[in-house]
């Protein structure tokens, strides 16, 4: 067993990994006050978002039965709470100049577009995305990269990249973990598609909740990217008991995403409403960029459920401060689109 788990488990490691996995009773909310918070320095917020990374790590070790304990549970988890270890892969080149200058104003739209002619995926995702429904409203036919981008701007061409970078800079983790993934990457897409259509009722612009949305749950394809590392290292398939993964997953991909937010040079804010989309514990203060991401999701998992559009209940838990009214009818219509493809 590994050194950090025995030194997480203590003296009494052995009645700790007997406990079955359970999830942590919520502690009290604190009320929502008016107002937003002060921007977090970067290295603030990497600092919190590690140290929430191993407490709950520590916390999911607490609880493994022994089935877990036995598992490769224990180990993932070292490694993803060791400071060292959390860090992604390195960005590609091509990916990490394309996202530098879509953040620069003086940067020129054609020395963009020829990086993204270099490389044939990318070239292949920006004119996808051009000729979707969404940038197909203005009409025009799309016959060149130069089209595509001049058609989708600066803020369409990062989310292309950030599509791109989610599917190809995260690898495979091999065996019956792909199928999660894969429903993970797919969930990204829809909920990016609703908080597109909601993010000017949360005072937030459209580009940013497609961007957001697509990267909220990304924490837990970083999880499944060291299943992939620990696989091939280990040259074996990585086993893990399913419901103990699943308490991982719940657990950890808030802040494991927060961290990729910042990796990749997101905000602070940013990486801020990924780790804390599910809003357990209720912020203290009103973030509307927070509640696009709560809503959105939720929104995609009653579709997903075929359960119904409970707005009243989900503002009421959520304790949002949004106007639900002008919400509501975006809700339903992002819905229909998903639904009718």
């Amino acid at each position: 067993m590994a050194a950090w788990w025995r030194k997480q488990s203590g003296p009494g490691g052995g009645a700790a990994a007997s406990a079955p996995v359970a999830a942590a009773a919520p502690a009290p909310a604190p009320p929502v006050h008016a107002g937003r918070p002060p921007e977090t320095p970067r290295e603030a917020m990497e600092t919190a978002l590690r140290k929430l990374t191993q407490t709950r790590a520590k916390a999911l070790l607490a609880r493994a039965d022994g089935l877990a304990a036995s598992s490769d549970g224990p180990v993932l988890l070292e490694r993803l709470a060791t400071a060292e270890q959390t860090d992604l892969k390195p960005m590609p080149a091509t990916i990490a100049r394309a996202l530098r200058m879509t953040h620069d104003l003086d940067a020129s739209m054609l020395e963009l577009v020829d990086l993204f002619e270099s490389d044939a995926a990318l070239a292949q995702e920006a004119l996808r995305v051009a000729d979707s429904a969404y940038y197909r409203r203005g009409g025009g036919t799309i016959q060149s990269i130069l089209d595509a981008a001049q058609r989708v701007g600066m803020s369409g061409l990062q989310n292309v990249l950030m599509g791109h970078l989610v599917r190809s800079a995260l690898c495979r983790p091999g065996s019956h973990y792909d199928a999660i993934a894969d429903h993970v990457h797919q969930h990204g897409l829809r909920v990016a598609s609703i908080a597109r259509r909601l993010a000017r009722t949360f005072e937030q612009d459209p580009e940013t909740g497609y961007s957001l949305g697509l990267l909220h749950d990304v924490g837990k394809l970083v999880l499944f990217d060291a299943i992939g590392t620990m696989r091939t290292q280990q040259r074996r398939e990585v086993r893990i008991p399913p419901p103990f993964l699943k308490a991982m997953l719940r657990e950890l991909h808030e802040p494991l995403g927060g961290l990729a937010a910042l990796r990749w040079g997101l905000p602070p804010t940013h990486a801020r409403a990924i780790a804390r989309h599910h809003r357990d514990p209720l912020p203290e203060q009103h973030e509307p960029i927070i509640e696009l991401l709560h809503v959105s999701e939720r929104a995609d998992l009653a579709q997903l459920r075929q359960e119904p559009l409970d707005t009243e209940r989900w503002w009421r838990e959520g304790a949002l401060r949004t106007d639900r009214g002008q919400a509501d009818p975006l809700i339903a219509d992002a819905i229909q689109e998903l639904t009718a493809g």
